[in-house]
């Protein structure tokens, strides 16, 4: 189930904040990646937006979003790939 994936339509989520979690709207269009069902709320998902964890209604990232292979990756090359890197606590290099 992890990948990445293509948004068809906005969806809302949460992203931790310093003393409480922050609303955020992921728009149609953008790519993102699965991180994960969150273990002790299993209606939820962890997934990575812009350096963030987001977290969603399983739900919604189900019936908004679409699985991108690795062919149909190659088949949307009209623009140049911008290669992003991370270390292992979230943060762009």
């Amino acid at each position: 189930m992890k990948g990445t994936y293509r948004v068809n339509q906005e969806i809302h989520g949460t992203v931790a904040g310093v003393e409480h979690r922050t609303f955020v709207t992921i728009p149609e269009g953008s790519i993102i990646s699965l991180i994960g069902p969150v273990v002790e709320e299993p209606e939820y998902v962890d997934v990575l937006c812009d350096g963030q964890t987001v977290r969603m209604f399983a739900c919604d990232f189900t019936a908004r979003t679409t699985a991108i292979t690795a062919k149909e990756s190659k088949a949307t090359a009209d623009e140049p790939v911008k290669v992003r890197r991370f270390t292992a606590s979230g943060r762009e290099l």
